[in-house]
């Protein structure tokens, strides 16, 4: 189990406050019960696309498979499609996704078990606990509340098991594993959990991300309810960065060679967003130099012989490396960014991850350069200040955008960055913060 490195920057006092409110409620003298959601809540992975730890199988996959697919697409359209053919039906497993897969690709049955059982591997390997959620499980165990961890997840119980014991909550007293149940059951999930609980709806309190299922259907059974947003969400809701970053990798953000950028966004918002913090208005880095050493600081470590762009930049890159608080971000983000992947990525390359400098250089809001003004020169920082402009963003999308054949054409005959592009661009229905897609 990779454990969570306790970050040098702690909880702020807005996630300090609410996290007390959240503890609060659990120990209620009148909540007898809690049930939990596994994913999302009590466990994460350090990635912040759902298709990241797919790229880690490719190699084993190419050499089983004599098609030109990638696994990662395969691997998806195998998911899309067994969710379409089981509906409210029947669950989703892990075996039917790589039944279809097998037909799809038309590897072997051999190779089928084998792509499988490393992606339960994976899936174990990469696993931790959310520290507010584990903070929570443990604040209802010494309560001895009756704890109950719910999962829509399609791995076999064996995995889920394993995932529980890993990241330290084998002490629950039932696991709901919706898959294992007859439909009845699935679709009146919330009897299932107050009996396993043991306990009337009014004694029980539901924490989760999924608002549907944690949230409203146990309101209205008449239950406590807590929304535990992912930790994703809520790095995406800080600020204009991710936005940024999707704007500028616009059709090519699933590639591989950004594996090395997802995974930096995925521990910076594991680590810095556990707790949800509030957006500040002139900010997107939370007002936090930590947090801006992390995300802006930490990647460039991950780029040999990086050197930056211009003047501004090689003044904000001493800033930062002078800022005792930024340091100790970025020096925070190479620990755990070891401490989760090791070599895992270091073959897939660290393309975008300057991109973070390039926002913050270009784009930055007020609060963020009065954060760093102290440590650079008077001139340093006007000039900064006199290239800042708007970031164009777009969407933050969960799937990969489809580039249309006028878009395809646009990347041959004319180079990215340039004016006659731009033009092209422009005349092609692109607007600032939106893209007309086919």
């Amino acid at each position: 189990m990779h454990e969570r490195i306790s970050p040098a920057r702690p909880f702020s006092a807005d996630q300090t406050a609410l996290m007390k409110k959240m503890t609060q409620e659990i120990e209620q003298s009148g909540i007898r019960a809690v049930c939990f959601r596994l994913e999302d809540t009590l466990t994460v992975m350090p990635f912040s696309e759902q298709y990241d730890m797919f790229m880690l199988m490719e190699e084993q996959f190419q050499s089983l498979y004599i098609g030109k697919s990638t696994f990662t697409e395969l691997r998806m359209k195998a998911q899309e499609e067994a969710v379409k053919k089981c509906r409210d039906s029947a669950p989703v497993t892990l075996a039917l996704i790589y039944d279809i897969l097998m037909k799809i690709s038309k590897i072997t049955p051999d190779s089928r078990d084998a792509l499988m059982k490393r992606e339960m591997e994976l899936a174990i390997y990469f696993a931790y606990p959310r520290r507010c959620g584990y903070e929570l499980f443990g604040a209802a165990r010494r309560k001895k509340k009756k704890i109950v961890v719910v999962t829509d997840s399609f791995y076999p119980r064996s995995v889920i098991v394993n995932i529980l014991s890993h990241c330290g909550y084998e002490s629950c007293n039932a696991l709901i594993i919706t898959s294992e149940l007859p439909e009845a059951d699935r679709l009146t999930i919330f009897e299932t959990i107050t009996k396993k609980a043991g306990v009337s709806a009014d004694k029980l309190i539901s924490i989760g991300s999924d608002f549907d299922k944690d949230v409203e259907k146990p309101i209205v059974r008449g239950s406590k309810a807590m929304l535990l947003h992912t930790e994703n969400y809520s790095m995406v809701r800080s600020g204009k960065l991710r936005g940024f970053i999707e704007q500028k990798c616009m059709y090519s953000y699933d590639q591989p060679q950004y594996l090395g950028l997802h995974c930096a966004l995925g521990i910076y918002s594991d680590y810095g967003f556990d707790i949800m913090q509030p957006k500040k208005p002139l900010s997107d880095f939370c007002e936090d130099l930590y947090m801006i050493g992390f995300i802006v600081g930490g990647p460039l470590t991950l780029i040999k012989d990086f050197k930056p762009q211009d003047g501004v930049q090689t003044a904000l890159v001493r800033a930062l490396e002078e800022c005792r608080e930024t340091s100790a971000g970025r020096e925070d983000f190479v620990k755990i960014y070891r401490s989760h992947f090791a070599d895992f990525i270091d073959k897939f390359g660290c393309e975008g991850c300057a991109l973070p400098l390039e926002y913050l250089t270009k784009h930055s809001s007020p609060g963020d350069r009065s954060l760093l003004e102290k440590y650079l020169s008077p001139a340093d920082f006007v000039a900064w200040t006199d290239i800042t402009e708007d970031a164009e963003t777009a969407p933050v999308r969960l799937t990969a955008a489809k580039e249309s054949g006028a878009q395809k054409l646009l990347d041959k005959m004319f180079p990215k960055g340039t004016r006659v592009r731009a033009l092209a661009e422009e005349s092609l229905g692109r607007v600032k913060g939106r893209i007309f897609r086919k």
